[in-house]
């Protein structure tokens, strides 16, 4: 059965004006999920219209999506929006291009490729298949089609004209019996301001362009030239060429190298503080080198393992078996590697506190062991194809850990606790938080049993940021609002009484607070890693 294609073209205009809506002068904030919302109902509405089915792994990676758009305008912290961004955009990509079949699920990491390329092909070209499809018929029928469009056209226009005029009255006189409604006139109005014709012709261009390609996408993914097959488990993108000798004395010097510095490592590191000191460091020393370098060879070598599985040669079951020992003799020196980069950070932070980049570090070393334990796994099953999905779950996690645990927020947290326990508060990096921390310095400020040392720190710092904000409240479209954001400020303006004793100023200098007598400035933000 054949299916009007002017669905598609209606739906990708249609997405496409939603985009110009929700982004034209505005920065982002709720609008980036209302359109990924929009991108998707419009994928599925023209998937029910057409009754096609899409395949039930189709569902995660659009739940995915949705909650990765979600956190644009949930959190305000800068790596968080970032992956929001980026992540979103590539799950959509991984939707329109497995829609029908799934196949993500069963993707090895280079089975990606392949399928990103078809989708942006797909993009450029497909979408004149609609053009085609409305094209009227040839002969006599098409002239007569064409001729009833032509006076169906004509008595619009001429219904038009002969309407405008009476409205414009009618528009005149009600505007002059209603104040309100004569400005919102003036507003509606104001969209036809010929001043603008430039700025009207390439937002029209943009949308058509972006309507284009998104017609395209919407029918590779319901209606695909040809139906992809589920990957082939064995089926290698690259042919084998190098020689089992040659992977072995890579991997077995490799191995032997990890296991001489992992050996180091549980003698001086594992070992305690005693051990290190003898070696003429402190253990805050030894612990702040090193963490990213060990990050730096635990990618590496994982790249490595992947490189030397796809291009080596393995024909007997004893080199089967020998790369797989030396293969995960290689993965386990790493992880234990990479458990002492993270006991390095966390003595680190122990001992000059928690900043953004170190964060990072935390949440980015935890998801690396879990692949590089997904990689132990899938090796001893001889199930590497499977690899590519855990390489994704693993990217996916990522973003989502960021969103969920609220980054600046933990920082503030964690750097006020150790202040408790007798550590340096740093006041210049406390200042630097954006948003998501404000909650957090409020909750720590009201606290009962904080030090007044401490609560005088937290009281200026929240002065000074209640203080610029009741100086700049700038009008804020619908599209840019972000929860965090208007969380933040609501808190501040409505609890300002609780840190009224610390007065602000403005100096020649800036702004300065005053904390029990003694000036300070506010602005002491300072770049911290």
């Amino acid at each position: 059965m054949s299916h009007p294609l002017w669905r598609y073209g209606l739906a990708a205009l249609l997405v496409a004006w939603g985009f110009d809506l929700l982004f034209w002068e505005t920065p982002p904030g709720v609008s980036f999920f209302l359109w990924t919302l929009l991108a998707i109902g419009a994928g599925f509405i023209l998937s029910s219209l057409d009754g096609i089915r899409p395949s039930p792994w189709t569902y995660p990676i659009a739940l995915a999506a949705l909650a990765l758009a979600a956190f644009s305008f949930l959190r305000a912290e800068s790596m968080t929006l970032f992956l929001s961004f980026a992540l979103t955009v590539g799950c959509l990509a991984l939707l329109a291009a497995t829609f029908r079949t799934g196949n993500w699920i069963a993707y090895g990491i280079w089975d990606y490729v392949p399928a990103f390329v078809w989708l942006i092909v797909a993009g450029l070209s497909r979408p004149v298949e609609i053009f085609r499809a409305i094209k009227p018929a040839s002969g006599e029928s098409g002239l007569r089609a064409w001729r009833g469009a032509g006076k169906s056209t004509g008595q619009v226009l001429v219904g038009l004209l002969l309407a405008l005029p009476v409205v414009a009255v009618f528009g005149a006189l009600l505007s002059a019996a209603d104040p309100i409604f004569s400005k919102q006139l003036a507003s509606f109005l104001s969209i036809f301001d010929l001043s603008r014709l430039g700025e009207y012709i390439f937002r029209l261009f943009y949308i058509l362009i972006i309507a284009y390609v998104l017609a395209g996408v919407y029918l590779h993914a319901l209606r695909p030239t040809r139906i992809e097959g589920r990957p082939e488990e064995d089926k290698f993108w690259l042919k084998p060429f190098l020689g089992w000798i040659e992977a072995g004395i890579v991997l077995g010097l490799v191995d032997l190298m990890f296991a001489v510095f992992v050996a180091i490592q549980f003698w001086y590191f594992f070992g305690g503080q005693a051990n290190i000191s003898v070696s003429g460091y402190t253990y805050a020393e030894y612990a702040r080198r090193g963490f990213f370098e060990l990050v730096a060879v635990a990618v590496i070598s994982l790249l490595l393992y992947l490189a030397l599985a796809t291009v080596t040669r393995r024909e007997t079951a004893f080199q089967k078996r020998g790369f797989t020992v030396l293969s995960i003799f290689l993965l386990a020196m790493v992880l234990v590697m990479l458990v002492s980069a993270f006991q390095r950070l966390l003595l680190y932070e122990s001992a000059y506190g928690y900043t953004q980049l170190r964060m990072y570090t935390h949440i980015f070393m935890i998801w690396l062991g879990l692949l590089l334990a997904a990689a132990v796994i899938f090796e001893l099953a001889r199930r590497r194809q499977h690899f590519g999905l855990a390489l994704l779950v693993t990217v996916l996690g990522f973003g989502l850990t960021f969103g969920l645990f609220n980054i600046e927020s933990a920082i503030a947290q964690q750097n006020v606790q150790r202040a408790r326990q007798g550590a340096s508060l740093d006041v210049a990096y406390l200042s630097g938080l954006g948003d998501d921390a404000v909650p957090t310095l409020v909750a720590e400020f009201r606290r009962l049993d904080q030090p007044a040392s401490i609560r005088d720190t937290l009281g200026a710092e929240l002065a000074c940021r209640t203080y610029r904000l009741a100086g700049s409240q700038p009008h804020q479209v619908w599209q840019s609002f972000n929860l965090s954001r208007y969380t933040a400020s609501q808190l501040l303006l409505q609890s300002q009484a609780d840190w009224a004793a610390y007065k602000v100023t403005a100096g020649d200098n800036g702004l300065f607070v005053d904390v029990r007598g003694r000036q300070q400035p506010c602005d002491l933000r300072l770049a911290i890693d």
